[in-house]
């Protein structure tokens, strides 16, 4: 009889130690709003989960992470911003248009929910915050700001020669407009001829880059990381391909999709940087405002080999030689 109690005691003992595991509470919610599915954006996404990964905050396990994607639409980007600042205890916003809209969704809800944005290139001149080494309040984060003056000064290492540069990016979206100032800058430093399209949709698109290669000749096309060129670049890299016009790309995502060439940031790495600032902040050694803007100071040649032979464009072997990766 006291076996059988016994057995009965460890039977329980077990069942309820099965039940405590299976109901171990999430320590954090957090959310990730990503503005559109693009390259550049997904590795960024990629990145910061890895990242909390090996900080110890795992999804499934001590967090639960809530991921929501606008593809761009406005309307649906301010219901997923209200949505995850009121589900989560932490929230990153992947894109300068998102970072905006969560910043003033957590303002509008009184909230200080601590924000971390990446895949933006200019916080201060967005709006987002006023001082990148001391933010402030409760929102901070990384910059991918990438070269571009060097990625410019790229035209006179191709091998032809160089007038007119082409350009298109979204009108709304202030991070282009901060590159296309710095491309204009340093065109008119070297001697090149920008002309730049501004497009307002995706429906714009087509057109303005088959104008600026068809109509205006441009001898190379730059592409800056702007979202809704980026999530389309197979349609950009199509036409500039079909005329073997030169793509110098302003992030390697792009000359995956297509384009020719690169000296830029690794998206996935950034991503990384975001969220071991999200877990010191989550592990409470720091509080966001208190986090400095980062940036990633390592920029690599990327060479898309494959598509400039297809295009029947040729590479001089220099510029090949100095390439951290060649697509082959």
């Amino acid at each position: 009889m006291k076996a059988i109690k016994r057995l009965f005691s460890l039977v329980f003992v077990m069942v309820m130690m099965f039940i405590m595991v299976g109901c171990k509470k999430v320590e954090f919610r957090i959310g990730i709003v990503q503005y559109v599915s693009a390259g550049a954006l997904d590795s960024a996404r990629e990145g910061i989960v890895e990242a909390l990964e090996k900080g110890g905050f795992v999804d499934g396990k001590n967090v639960k992470i809530n991921i929501y994607n606008p593809q761009a639409k406005q309307e649906d980007l301010a219901t997923m911003a209200e949505q995850a600042i009121q589900d989560n205890d932490i929230v990153f916003a992947i894109a300068t248009p998102v970072a905006l809209v969560l910043k003033a969704e957590a303002e509008k809800q009184g909230s200080d929910i601590p924000i971390l944005f990446t895949a933006v290139t200019d916080p201060v001149a967005s709006g987002i915050i006023d001082n990148a080494t001391k933010p402030g309040g409760n929102i901070s984060g990384t910059s991918d700001m990438n070269p571009v003056a060097d990625q410019i000064a790229l035209a006179r290492e191709l091998g032809i020669t160089v007038n007119k540069i082409g350009m298109v990016f979204t009108s709304s979206e202030s991070n282009s407009l901060v590159q296309a100032n710095l491309a204009d800058a340093k065109c008119r430093e070297l001697g090149f001829n920008l002309v730049q399209r501004q497009i307002s949709t995706v429906n714009d698109l087509q057109s303005a880059v088959t104008d600026l290669v068809e109509n205006e000749k441009v001898d190379v096309m730059y592409i800056p990381t702007d979202n809704i060129v980026a999530d389309n670049m197979n349609t950009v890299a199509t036409i500039c391909n079909n005329n073997k016009v030169i793509t110098i790309c302003g992030e390697e995502g792009l000359v995956n999709a297509g384009g020719i060439v690169t000296l830029g940031i690794n998206y996935k790495e950034l991503g990384k940087l975001t969220g071991e600032m999200a877990v010191k902040v989550l592990k409470g050694e720091a509080k966001v405002g208190d986090l400095a803007v980062a940036t990633l100071t390592n920029f690599e040649l990327v060479i898309n080999k494959a598509k400039a032979a297809e295009a029947e464009i040729a590479i001089p072997e220099a510029l090949i030689a100095k390439a951290h990766r060649v697509i082959e």
